[in-house]
């Protein structure tokens, strides 16, 4: 696994490590963001052309939980 639960928490971690290529790998750190207390959020959708709309959407998102991932 490319990432730690510490390297995604982290406010100053170059945004390209928190990419997870693998399913498994996010099946095992989303266990160890769980067991730590925090909340997970889920959210898809096509990010062809991003917008301000998208912002909105992720922002708010983000807002109901310590952890967003963007599929």
């Amino acid at each position: 696994m490319n990432v730690s639960l510490k390297d995604v928490l982290s406010q100053n971690c170059d945004p390209e490590k928190r990419f997870i290529e693998k399913l498994e790998d996010a099946v095992v750190l989303i266990g160890q963001a769980k067991q730590g207390g925090y909340t997970v959020g889920i959210v898809g959708g096509v990010w062809d052309l991003p917008h301000i709309g998208h912002a909105k959407y992720l922002r708010l998102a983000k807002m109901e939980c310590d952890i967003l991932i963007v599929v």
